[in-house]
């Protein structure tokens, strides 16, 4: 079962909810705004239409309503940043005061044979080009993600506030959560996740997970000591996340068939970090004492246990990857990239403070690290790659950021999209996205 907020809970603050399907075309906010006083006694919504509401004779929806109907009939509302994902919540917010109506959804046009796939992307990736239509003025991005078709990118919203967003391609803003960042956006069997550290806060603060709905961002999993969830990881029938505690930060792992029912899969006095899967086996990078700094030095785990620990004092592993039968992981403080199986370095950064993310170019076979600057007033963000493993190079000149976060390729087209820009605290932080092309 997934836990929802109960403020009258013997001061526990939540319960389990049983496992509900949203209705066609449901709502949260729109079943609030049409029932205030739902709002008002700060109750579940969905779990009060099965519970209370469908035997009291509430309509969520008015009756003959098409959410597709509505967006297709009125210009507005499809090119609203919010509405054109929440219609029902317009019109009982606005349209029904206004006397707007729905019409019938439009018929859809014949159907047509199927036509050959478009060519894969495919040739080396020559550069890195900046999408200046997706510019963020006010934070970094720390996580990109293709949901519903369309581009998403998450937030990190610690600039003087705890509020980080969901941004649709090129910059519309989809969802603002109380949180630190929006850590990692995934798929899983036709769904999308969000990670959030500090979900909630300041009430609840817990590392959570959010599963989109059609129309919203919705909890499915908050953990009960953790404050940070990170990286989210799909891996044979499970999607994975992981997390931490603050002080002292004891990690683990925990996991989901289904995005409803999570089980704890792994958990320790380590923090645990990115992941990779290499055949049957789960790869995990951390550190003891911390992610990196005083007192931490790296690890490595093979699906549940250490499989390797490095004396490095001060280091902390961050991305991680297979790739040719071995496993690569980047390195924090200082930079660079180890392969595990023989205890190598296999290239050094020596301007870069860490490599959050090891992405590999399924088109082209080959293992990108992708770096950050160590501190937050110098540019220079580099990506190296490498085709074997052992001969390194710089792939591109350094880029005009000094963050680059992470990287997503697009299982469509090939397309491989990083996120970064200005990792700030004080309030002076930016975030660009960079689209791979190929020559």
């Amino acid at each position: 079962m997934a836990q929802i907020k109960c403020p009258t809970c013997n001061g526990t603050g939540w319960i389990d909810q049983p496992d509900y399907t949203p209705p066609p075309d449901w709502e949260d906010e729109a079943y609030l705004v049409h029932y205030p006083d739902v709002k008002k006694a700060g109750a579940n919504p969905l779990a009060h239409w099965f519970e209370h509401g469908k035997t009291e004779g509430r309509k969520y929806k008015p009756d003959g309503w098409s959410s597709a109907g509505y967006i297709a009939k009125y210009k507005d509302i499809r090119e609203h940043p919010y509405y054109s994902t929440h219609p029902l919540e317009h019109y009982w917010r606005h349209g029904k005061n206004e006397g707007r109506t729905w019409g019938n959804v439009p018929v859809p046009p014949a159907p047509q044979p199927p036509q050959p796939p478009g060519p894969p992307a495919s040739g080396e990736i020559k550069d890195f080009q900046r999408m200046a239509e997706c510019d963020n003025p006010v934070s970094i991005y720390f996580s990109s993600c293709k949901v519903d078709g369309k581009m998403h990118f998450g937030e990190y919203g610690l600039q003087g506030a705890y509020t980080a967003k969901i941004i649709r391609y090129p910059h519309a803003p989809v969802q603002e959560f109380l949180a630190e960042s929006v850590f990692d956006i995934c798929e899983f069997k036709g769904s999308w996740y969000c990670s959030l550290e500090h979900g909630g806060y300041p009430d609840i603060d817990r590392g959570m997970v959010m599963r989109w709905n059609g129309s919203k961002w919705v909890e499915v999993f908050h953990h009960p000591s953790w404050i940070l969830a990170f990286h989210l990881h799909v891996h044979g029938d499970h999607l994975y996340v992981t997390g931490s505690e603050w002080a002292p930060m004891h990690g683990g792992i925990w996991r989901t068939s289904n995005g409803v029912n999570w089980e704890q899969y792994a958990a320790s006095d380590y923090t645990y970090w990115d992941m990779a899967s290499g055949g049957t086996d789960l790869w995990t990078s951390g550190a003891y004492g911390g992610d990196y700094g005083p007192g931490c030095h790296p690890a490595v785990f093979r699906n549940r246990d250490l499989a390797w620990e490095s004396d490095e004092q001060g280091a902390g592993f961050l991305g991680i990857a297979t790739f040719r039968g071995k496993v690569y992981v980047g390195q924090a403080a200082p930079a660079k990239v180890i392969r595990i199986n023989d205890n190598k370095t296999v290239v050094n950064l020596p301007t870069q403070g860490k490599i959050p993310k090891l992405i590999v170019d399924d088109r082209c076979n080959t293992l990108y690290a992708i770096g950050c600057m160590a501190d937050e007033a110098t540019r220079g963000a580099e990506v190296w790659k490498t085709t074997d493993g052992d001969k390194w190079s710089l792939a591109l000149p350094p880029f005009s950021v000094p963050h680059l976060f992470h990287a997503y390729q697009d299982p469509a087209d090939g397309t491989i999209y990083l996120a970064g820009g200005k990792w700030s605290q004080g309030g002076d932080g930016y975030g660009r996205i960079y689209k791979s092309i190929r020559g």
